[in-house]
């Protein structure tokens, strides 16, 4: 497996910190509800992660069988590293 990311840290954001047009694919969420990170374009709330037991990693975002985002949360709990992984 190949995992590629520039080992920043991003903070987190709340619903507030997002677009309208952002929120909306989050209507399953209430109003204030859910942590979220923003990477390359995309917008994921953590709890489409699934924990891991990939190396380093906490959790993973599948995209197809053969890849996905990549998750790694930093000791203070408010920023994340992202990353791609291919199979």
């Amino acid at each position: 497996m190949k995992i590629t990311t520039n080992n920043h840290y991003r903070f987190t954001l709340d619903s507030s910190d997002l677009t309208a047009k952002e929120l909306k694919e989050f209507d399953y969420l209430t109003d204030g509800e859910g942590t979220f990170i923003r990477y390359k374009g995309f917008v994921w709330e953590l709890g489409q992660f699934t924990l891991t037991e990939l190396e380093g990693w906490d959790g993973i975002s599948s995209d197809t069988a053969f890849s996905g985002a990549v998750i790694k949360m930093a000791d203070d709990g408010e920023s994340v590293k992202m990353g791609y992984v291919y199979a």
